[in-house]
This record gives structure tokens, C-alpha cells and sequence, in this order.
């Protein structure tokens, strides 16, 4: 009896030995499943990671290019700005030389003073100076038309230089923003099509272009530098203060040159033109002196009109003249001023004037003027948009301050621009059965039938799509130089770097604060949304 019934319970072990088998592959097959998924997460998280590094990276090489680019434009203009000190320095001399004929006139025509008696002999004295100043002035209108005609040449070359540099500047950040970040075949989907070469569906990986409105708000470009448009680079109109500055050697908007050798190198040519002697205590006195080289945007003292083109080359002093004849004397003149100035017009009529002014025998102010444009860019060649007016300073590719301004720093971070990728890879691509590790299977995780885990890779039973898997990352290209933390970023210096960072670096793309950088990028993933809007609502921090 007992081995027959011993023969009747034989195999049950195997049967429990099968169906624990089948549960264990049931759940190596889930596990294997959900890896796949998780590994597969991870890869686009990553490819996403090296996409919006990438995207900071050429963000940061296009800055440093670009302020490559504005430190040849300011070196041309530093080259422009010493040719019209130049002119300016050669046109006061020929004003004081005129300044000089009319005092030494004055002195001659005055009454009782310049008659010879054979002891002073003023007449002949006043009448040799200024044959000696005629002279002078003579040899400098002589050469002065085609030296000044020569000098204009680096002008105008300088100007289209610098304006050739802008437009270089200009179409590097125009690459970078259309091109290379915010086009359907820039960067991001060429990082992505390479990567989806080895895999099995490369048609399921994208990435799409729903991040273009916060790279584009990141790297927009306003024309006229509005504070409140909310881009990041000023096109054209920029502010000039920095690149002002920099062309000046830091100095401001006016520098004085070193007056006191200025002086004496003028005082000297017309005691030597006019033969005067410094042994008998004659002189040429200049005093009141101010030689200046000035960008303006406001009527200066002078009471010339302002505007940010303009560029004044101002030299003025007053000229007095102490004159001894045969030990008599000295005989001085009036105190008159004189004036000599170049400065650029063509915000009011396309040209640039000079001007040299003196002050004649009857004390009246006499003005003379070169040809116009000689200086300056003709009407129809105004690099880098060949229209009129041309001013005097180019325009530069520059940062906009609202953005600079600690005051905005958590959403702008000083100017400093977030590059966003999105990367998607697409299940329904695959299909149903093409993937063996696709298990499609709905689990109770609660007791409650509302709480589930929904693996039907394509819809929930809601029939909400969950069949894009999203990543976002960002880099951000930022402004470092050792040594100098304080230094706001611009576009003048090129030490800009890349890193990547938290989506929610900035008060735009942090959700708990209404930012909607996330949301924006996820746009074609409402799935992806809900989970950011919840996650959001529920007072979660970690966003990455």
C-alpha cells in the first residue's frame, strides 16, 4: 500500500519546479524589460547632455570670435582716431600761423608804434615777421591739399574696415542662432542622426525643434537695444560707451593729450618761423590750452551739436605775441583766442567738415573749411549696410545692459545665454513586435485600481501617448577670467566657456516659480508635461 502511493504523488515537484521557472522568467523578462527602458533613458538623457553641451560650446567659441572681431574693429578705429589727431594737430598750427599774421598785422597797423624813426624801426620788424609767416603759411597750402587728401585714405579705409568687421561679427552670431542652434539641421539633429546610425530604429530618435523658443529668446537680437525686448545682443545700435572706451585706452570720452610738450612744439615753430628770439625775451605764448581728442553724444561747451557718431579732434588756446625791435619794446598784442577743431557732421549731412578757425585784425572769429568727405565714407559706400547717413563710429555687436544688470541676474544671469536640447526617441517607431523586450503589460501596484503601472509603451488605458521618451538638457556658455571674478561678461574680451547646467538654472526654466523653459520643451510630449506640471504642484526641487 505505501509504494503505491508513493507512486501517485511522483512528479509534483517538477510541476511546482515548472511554474516557479515560468514565474522566474516572467520576472527576469519584466525586469529585463524595464532595464531595457531605463538603459534606454539613459542613453537620451545623455545624448541630450552632449547636444546641449555642444550647443554651449559653440555658443561660447562664437562669442570669443566675435569679441576677436570687435578688438580689430576698435584697433581700426585707434588707427582712425590718431590719423584726425593728425589733421588736427597740422590744421591748429596752420591756425595759429594765421592767428599770428593778423596779430603781427594789428601790431603793424597800430598808430604811432610802427613807424620807422631810426631807432626801433617797427615797421620794418612787423613787416619781416610776417613776410616770414606768409611764408610759412604759403608752403603749407602749397602741400596741404594732397597730404590731407592722402590722409584720408586710412579714414576711410579705417571706417570700412571696422564696419567690414562688424558685419563679420554680425553674420558669426547669425550662423550660431539660425544655422547651428535653432535650424531643423543644425547641431542638436546632427549629434542625434549620428549617434541613431548603429541602432536598430534609427528613424526613432529626434530632436525636435521645441526648444527653439527659449534658444531663441537666449540668443535674440534686437536692433535698436530696448532694454524691455528681452534679447540678449544688440545689432547696429548698440550702446558705443564700451567700444568708445576701449578705442580711447579707458580714458572716457575725452582724453587730453600732454599739453605742455603740445605747447611748446607750437610755441616754438612760430618763434622760429618768425624769427623771434627767446635771448631778447620775445615770445609766442600760448596759454589757455586744451588739445583733446572727443566722442560725444551731447552738445559739448563748444556748443556743437551731439549725436553718438560724432567725433571731435579739439585743439584751442590763446596766442600772445611779445615782439622786440633793435632793443626796443616789447611790443604785445591782444589776447586773442584761436580755434581749430575736426569733427564729424555726417549724422547732419553724410560728410565730415573741418574746421580751423582764427580770430582776425577786427576780432572777428574767421572760419575756414576743407573740401567735405574727404574724411569720412562717401553716401553710397556705408559698410556694412551701404545706405546714408555714414557717422564717424561703426557699429558693434554688443551685449544689451538690461541683461548684464545684477538687478535681473537669476533670469538673465548677467547676459550669460542657456543653449536647451531636446532629444526624443519614439516606441511607436519600433511597433508592437519588432522589440522583444517591448512587453506590453499593465500592473496593480495598490489595492485600488487607480493606482497602476502602465507599461503599454504606446497609450495608457487613459489613452493618454507615452510613447515619446523625453530628455532635456542645458549648457551654459559663461564669462571667466582668472583673476578678474568681477568682470561682467561682454563681448569684448574672449573668455567665454561652456558647461552644462540645470534646466531650472534661471527663474524661466525653475516650474515652481512659473517658469516654463520645461514645459516649452516638452511641447510635443504631453505625457512629459503632465509629469513636470505634477511633479511641479507637488513641491519637487530636484529638476535637472
Amino acid at each position: 500500500m505505501t509504494t503505491r502511493g508513493n507512486r501517485r504523488a511522483r512528479g509534483q515537484a517538477a510541476a511546482m519546479m515548472a511554474l516557479t521557472m515560468m514565474l522566474i522568467a516572467l520576472m527576469v523578462c519584466i525586469t529585463l524589460g524595464v532595464g531595457m527602458k531605463v538603459k534606454e533613458k539613459m542613453e537620451t538623457q545623455t545624448l541630450a547632455d552632449a547636444s546641449a553641451y555642444s550647443g554651449a560650446v559653440l555658443t561660447a567659441r562664437t562669442f570669443n570670435s566675435i569679441a576677436i572681431v570687435n578688438r580689430v574693429e576698435i584697433a581700426d578705429m585707434v588707427s582712425v582716431v590718431a590719423s584726425q589727431s593728425l589733421v588736427a594737430y597740422g590744421g591748429y598750427y596752420r591756425a595759429m600761423l594765421w592767428s599770428a599774421r593778423e596779430q603781427l598785422q594789428v601790431m603793424h597797423d597800430a598808430g604811432g608804434v610802427c613807424p620807422d624813426d631810426g631807432v626801433c624801426n617797427w615797421c620794418t620788424r612787423y613787416t619781416t615777421m610776417m613776410g616770414a609767416v606768409d611764408g610759412e603759411i604759403n608752403r603749407i597750402n602749397s602741400d596741404w591739399y594732397a597730404h590731407d587728401a592722402l590722409i584720408s585714405v586710412p579714414v576711410v579705409e579705417g571706417r570700412g574696415a571696422a564696419g567690414n568687421a562688424y558685419d563679420s561679427a554680425k553674420k558669426l552670431y547669425e550662423d550660431l542662432r539660425d544655422n547651428r542652434i535653432n535650424s531643423p539641421g543644425g547641431t542638436f539633429s546632427y549629434i542625434v542622426q549620428r549617434t541613431a546610425q548603429g541602432s536598430d530604429w534609427p528613424a526613432e530618435l529626434t530632436a525636435p525643434a521645441t526648444a527653439n523658443a527659449v534658444n531663441s529668446r537666449e540668443l535674440g537680437t534686437a536692433a535698436n537695444c530696448d532694454p524691455t525686448s528681452g534679447q540678449l545682443i544688440c545689432e547696429g545700435d548698440a550702446p558705443k560707451e564700451v567700444p568708445v572706451q576701449a578705442t580711447m585706452g579707458s580714458r572716457g570720452y575725452q582724453f587730453e593729450r600732454n599739453a605742455a610738450n603740445l605747447t611748446q612744439m607750437v610755441e616754438g615753430g612760430l618763434m622760429t618761423v618768425a624769427g623771434m628770439s627767446r635771448v631778447n625775451g620775445e615770445a609766442a605764448t600760448l596759454s589757455n590750452f586744451e588739445g583733446s581728442t572727443r566722442f560725444v553724444d551731447q552738445p559739448d561747451y563748444h556748443g556743437r551739436p551731439g549725436g553718438l557718431g560724432l567725433v571731435g579732434e579739439m585743439m584751442e588756446g590763446t596766442l600772445k605775441l611779445s615782439v622786440k625791435a633793435n632793443g626796443c619794446g616789447p611790443q604785445n598784442s591782444s589776447d586773442n583766442p584761436v580755434k581749430s577743431w575736426v569733427y564729424d557732421t555726417s549724422f547732419l549731412n553724410t560728410n565730415d567738415t573741418h574746421f580751423y578757425s582764427w580770430v582776425d585784425r577786427n576780432n572777428i572769429v574767421q572760419t575756414y573749411t576743407e573740401p567735405q568727405g574727404w574724411h569720412a565714407l562717401p553716401n553710397a559706400t556705408c559698410p556694412p549696410f551701404n545706405i546714408p547717413p555714414c557717422g564717424m563710429w561703426p557699429a558693434f555687436m554688443d551685449m544689451n545692459p538690461a541683461h548684464v544688470d545684477p538687478a535681473v541676474r537669476f533670469q538673465h544671469l548677467y547676459g550669460q545665454p542657456k543653449v536647451t536640447a531636446v532629444v526624443q526617441r519614439d516606441y511607436a517607431v519600433r511597433g508592437t513586435r519588432a522589440d522583444p523586450w517591448n512587453l506590453l503589460y499593465t500592473m496593480s501596484v495598490r489595492r485600488s485600481d487607480a493606482e497602476e503601472f502602465d507599461n503599454n509603451g504606446m497609450k495608457t488605458a487613459q489613452g493618454l501617448d507615452i510613447s515619446r521618451q523625453t530628455a532635456i538638457a542645458s549648457g551654459l556658455a559663461y564669462y571667466h577670467r582668472q583673476g578678474h571674478w568681477q568682470e561682467p561678461p561682454n563681448l569684448y574680451n574672449p573668455y567665454w566657456r561652456a558647461t552644462l547646467v540645470s534646466n531650472a538654472i534661471d527663474t524661466d526654466g525653475y516650474p515652481n516659480a512659473g517658469g516654463q523653459d520645461l514645459q516649452n520643451a516638452a511641447a510635443n510630449a504631453p505625457f512629459a508635461q503632465d509629469v513636470i506640471t505634477q511633479l511641479s504642484a507637488a513641491g519637487f526641487h530636484g529638476w535637472q
